[in-house]
């Protein structure tokens, strides 16, 4: 454990060391009294919350002192979502801490910074739903729940921006920070009750500047309506010339009437001005409860999600009409909502129409041009075909809400792919894989630029979707509508064995039988009915359901051997990361950046990369255009077959990451001096002439490692893997090589040397004259 000096007025506590049984993992921030750290417990804790937040005092002051025993007392009385749970409280070497629940997202005022940088305001929507939550808290704290179980209800007293947080898909609103919480109508001076240690001057009306003492809900209402201001307007009600000018601001505040919100933001509605205006009024009584104003937000929302045609999409009690088609080669029509039509015809959408599903495997197979579009729009239809089998299988009907949103995911799951996604990200790490890359998804998803996120948000199904992409949300980890669509055996899966075999000219096909896999589990670890695949029957194992899984995964790893693993593609792949790595780090400034790339559609990155400034990477872009490729002269497996174990190949993915003066290959620049290297010594050879390929992990072996077999036999569900299942993950572990390409221009003797300095830089056997699918078919 790490000691803390009692006389230290900042933490600096390194990740791994511990404060109580909680283990630091990162810093959260800093305030005027205290850190704030995220850490975990450890397995087995008897807390619920595995991350957390600690607070640590800095410094053993009585203020302070009493500011964190404030807090504590405060979180164990409440029992809100929008409150971190308290956990529990200790002391290390006289500094006190209290371990919380973890408020994950941005703070608002993070959020408004950001949104200045780029001269952006918030939605009316976005704020009108924020402060929903906001004041559902309010009103939580100042009911009359609390007074009965308390004998007064409570009232924050330092509600700011900086105190509000809020996850990326606006769906969870926290407040934080209760070191100054008292009981509603105490008017007690405490010893750091004076103004400015009772909460932002910006965020109290002259009453509390006059008494800052004084517990008074409606100040808690009034900071809740300066926050809507602020983010509405990008500025506050009342300008001062400090912050600290507490005489200044009141004259003001009570000479002079805030600009009108609709004359500094005139996409603002009427309505919500009003509400807004009405909470910063600076008489305390002529300012509405939280409770009543909770009330006016509910109505105001109600009245705009009335008003927006897309608003009325996806209602559970409306009928569904699927009056929109989308011809698709594989299943003819597939029926879509007008809605999901304009979800379709959002920017961040059309962007996939020029994607291709399979990158550069059109230059193996020339008929493999077909996009990311037509597989999102696959997913829809595979989606429905799911739940009919299961309303079939169970005799029940699948509710109107859980139908729409898995649609509408199946339609937008992928629209975080880039141009050659697969192969700049899970392949050779330029980027965050997609589905983890959270400031694409900020982008392109979740932020407000976003046309596609605007669009989302209109609605209560949109607005789920939306925290089916955001990390931080529990939808995330928890959601069956995933497991549905992103499963082992999900929409996603089936719909690109049978689309990408069809353009491949492979007959490669889904056993029809698998959709009578899916059912409802009523086993889960969140005690909720999941979505799950069904391989056995309620008389012992049905032969053709288990076969029926094994022919699927079966098929996929025909794909991967054939197709997505192919020679050709591994060089074409290799020549792109190859131009791209010059482009970004071989030069003195990058010369594109991610959120570039993320536009680009696969023709216009090539063309920017046969224009690029630098000459080696306009060359080999050119010659990617042409298929102009360069010559294996090394490749070995990453695991024998005596190591095709998960322990070995846990080890292995291990050592690819952490040993880079043996590998150096899980990253572009680390490639870079490798292929340095290997031509050094090397007559008339370039190390731009040289490309070293492998991917990071065994390709196709994550989904493998899903399944889940769950067995009905008496009625009671078990779960189990199969050995079947155990050779098919050897089989993928046996895909994963290491390459080495040298440009076709070197000469016979010049292929040798850098063969040989392959060898003995990796330590790997050449089998680059053994045929491709030596050892590798079923």
């Amino acid at each position: 454990m790490t000691a803390l000096p009692p006389t230290l007025r900042h933490m600096d506590l390194q990740p791994g060391s511990y404060i109580g049984d909680y283990q630091v993992v990162a810093l959260l921030g800093r305030g005027d009294f205290a850190t704030v750290y995220r850490g975990h417990a450890p397995d087995g804790h008897a807390s619920d919350e595995r991350h957390v937040a600690i607070k640590v005092c800095d410094a053993i002051e009585q203020r302070q002192l009493d500011r964190i025993a404030i807090e504590a007392d405060a979180l164990q009385r409440f029992r809100h979502r929008g409150i971190p749970e308290f956990i529990s409280q200790g002391d290390i070497d006289g500094h006190p801490y209290l371990v919380m629940g973890l408020a994950t997202g941005r703070t608002v005022r993070e959020w408004i910074e950001e949104h200045r940088e780029t001269n952006q305001r918030f939605s009316d929507v976005t704020v009108i739903r924020v402060l929903k939550q906001l004041l559902d808290i309010l009103a939580y704290m100042h009911s009359e729940s609390l007074k009965h179980t308390y004998g007064s209800g409570w009232v924050h007293r330092d509600l700011k921006d900086a105190n509000v947080m809020v996850n990326d898909s606006r769906d969870h609103v926290r407040l934080i920070d209760f070191g100054f919480c008292k009981e509603s109508g105490s008017a007690v001076m405490r010893g750091d009750d004076s103004f400015f240690r009772a909460g932002a001057a910006r965020y109290s009306p002259p009453s509390k500047h006059d008494s800052p003492a004084n517990a008074n809900p409606t100040h808690d209402v009034f900071a809740a309506g300066v926050l809507g201001y602020l983010m509405l307007t990008n500025q506050y009600p009342w300008s001062v010339s400090t912050e600290a000018d507490s005489g200044e601001l009141c004259t003001k505040m009570r000479e002079e009437k805030p600009t009108p919100i609709r004359m500094l933001n005139n996409t603002v509605r009427p309505e919500v001005c009003k509400l807004i205006e009405s909470l910063i009024d600076t008489r305390d009584a002529h300012r509405p409860s939280s409770e009543e104003v909770l009330e006016e937000v509910d109505k105001v929302l109600a009245s705009i999600t009335a008003e927006a045609p897309e608003g009325r999409y996806g209602s559970p009690s409306q009928p569904l009409k699927l009056n929109e088609v989308w011809r698709d080669a594989l299943y003819g029509d597939i029926r879509l909502t007008e809605y999901e039509t304009r979800i379709i015809d959002s920017p961040e959408m059309q962007r996939l129409r020029h994607i291709k599903q399979l990158g550069f495997t059109n230059l193996v197979y020339a008929s493999a041009d077909h996009s990311r579009l037509s597989h999102s729009v696959g997913c829809v239809h595979r989606v429905e075909e799911i739940l009919r089998a299961m309303e079939a299988v169970e005799g029940v009907q699948v509710d109107q809400e859980t139908r729409l949103v898995a649609r509408l995911y199946a339609l937008v799951h992928d629209v975080t792919h880039i141009a050659y996604g697969h192969t700049l990200e899970d392949e050779l790490g330029f980027f965050e894989r997609h589905d983890q890359n959270e400031l694409r998804i900020r982008r392109l998803v979740l932020g407000e630029r976003s046309t596609l996120g605007q669009l989302l948000q209109a609605n209560s199904i949109g607005r789920s979707v939306l925290s089916h992409f955001d990390l931080s949300a529990t939808m995330y980890a928890r959601s069956d509508i995933k497991e549905l669509v992103t499963g082992m055996m999900g929409a996603d899966l089936l719909d690109y064995i049978d689309r990408d075999s069809y353009f491949l000219g492979l007959d490669h096909r889904v056993d029809s039988a698998v959709f009578r896999q899916f059912c409802f589990d009523q086993r889960s670890v969140s005690q909720r009915p999941r979505v799950v695949s069904l391989l056995q029957g309620d008389y012992g194992m049905r032969i053709d359901r288990e076969f029926a899984i094994e022919s699927v995964m079966t098929e996929r790893y025909a794909l991967f051997l054939k197709a997505y693993t192919h020679r050709t593609k591994a060089k074409a792949s290799a020549m792109l990361g190859k131009a791209l790595a010059l482009g970004i780090y071989g030069g003195q400034e990058p010369i594109i950046s991610e959120e570039e790339i993320e536009w680009h559609t696969d023709d216009t990155l090539l063309y920017f990369l046969e224009t690029a400034r630098r000459k080696r990477t306009r060359e080999i872009a050119v010659a990617l255009r042409r298929r102009a490729l360069p010559i294996a002269v090394f490749r070995s497996h990453l695991l024998s077959e005596s190591q095709r174990d998960m322990e070995s190949y846990t080890a292995l993915c291990q050592d690819l990451r952490v040993n880079r003066s043996q590998f150096g290959l899980c990253n572009p620049i680390d490639r870079l001096q490798v292929e340095s290297e290997l031509v050094r010594g090397i007559s008339g050879l370039d190390s731009d002439q040289v490309i070293v390929y492998t991917t990071p992990t065994a390709p196709g072996l994550k989904r493998t490692q899903a399944h889940r077999v769950v067995e009905r036999v008496g009625k009671a569900p078990t779960q189990g893997t199969s050995a079947w299942f155990n050779r098919l993950r050897e089989r993928h572990m046996g895909l994963w090589d290491l390459w080495v390409f040298v440009d076709p221009d070197a000469t016979e003797s010049q292929r040798s040397l850098v063969a040989g300095a392959a060898g003995d830089r990796f330590g790997f056997p050449n089998i680059i004259e053994d045929h491709p699918r030596q050892d590798r078919l079923w």
